[in-house]
Order: C-alpha cells, then sequence, then structure tokens
C-alpha cells in the first residue's frame, strides 16, 4: 500500500527510510536493495544492535541506525518510507503509521495479510511465535491507513 497526506510527485531526490520493528530493518537486505538517486540516501532502522552490526558490515554504503525513530528523529525528510511486516508487531500501529509518514512524503507498507482460514486458529498476541500483535485482511488494512489519518494512494494484493 502506498499512503501519503497529498498526491504531489516526489522530489528530485529519492531518499528512503526503511525500518522494520521490531525487528526493524534486520541485517538490510531491502533498504540496500532499494533504488535511490546518486545523491539519494538510504537509511536503515532497527532495535536490534546485533542486527545494526551485521547490516554495517554487510553494506557499508547504507546510513544504519539503532535506534526507536518515535524517540530519536532521524535526519529527513525522506521521499518514501517503507514499512515492510511491521505494523503487526507494534501496539498502537495507526499511531506508530503516523509517526512513521511524518518522517516522508510517502509511507509504502506491506502487511500480510493473515485474516483467512488458515490462521483461524491461531492465537495472536504477546504470545503468538512470529511477534504478530494481529492479523489484517484487506479491508482493515485499508482501514489502518485512514485511522492513520492518511490517504491510500494506491494498493496491489499479492495473493489471496
Amino acid at each position: 500500500m502506498c499512503a501519503g497526506r497529498d498526491s504531489q510527485a516526489t522530489g528530485r531526490r529519492w531518499s528512503t527510510a526503511v525500518g522494520r520493528f521490531p525487528s526493524g530493518c534486520a541485517t538490510g537486505e531491502l533498504i540496500a536493495r532499494w533504488p535511490v538517486a546518486a545523491d539519494g540516501r538510504q537509511v536503515g532502522v532497527d532495535l536490534s544492535p546485533l542486527n545494526i552490526e551485521a547490516a554495517r558490515l554487510r553494506f557499508p554504503n547504507v546510513e544504519f541506525s539503532c535506534t526507536d525513530f518515535r524517540e530519536q528523529p532521524l535526519a529527513g525528510p525522506f521521499d518514501a518510507v517503507v514499512l515492510s511486516d511491521v505494523l503487526e508487531h507494534v501496539d498502537d500501529d495507526a499511531g506508530f503509521l503516523r509517526a512513521a509518514a511524518g518522517l516522508g512524503k510517502r509511507v509504502l507498507v506491506n502487511l500480510p495479510l493473515e485474516d483467512n482460514w488458515l490462521n483461524a486458529r491461531r492465537h495472536y498476541g504477546p504470545a503468538d511465535v512470529s511477534g504478530h500483535l494481529r492479523r489484517y485482511s484487506l479491508s482493515t488494512g485499508l482501514g489502518l491507513i485512514e485511522r492513520a489519518g492518511l490517504k491510500t494512494l494506491r494498493y496491489h494484493r499479492v495473493w489471496l
């Protein structure tokens, strides 16, 4: 899903911040492969010092920060903020999304759409094996964008 506050085209620089919480950007695979202009920046954020250390060794041309962007602001703004498999892990998904949107012009969101028969007996919450606090359907995912005060610019459903 792509969400934003308006429908203006992005600026001349393509700078991205990628976070996946609580695991964050992990060891940097997604952010390191994200396309940027020659004068753009890539910033990966993670709460794990071990992940950040591994990411810095693997991808020395990418900026990595071991922080919670809500407590220690990142130097932005960014053209795109990517939240890939993030929001199902945080307590206040709408508040987190709203805060992330404040970092840039666009927010790209990847949500696992797990509200289906395959997961009917799965117990979401703190004890979930993957750390998912909730499950989303397409409609609840789109509703999340709205609850965060953002506008869905477009979305694409990959499967199911």
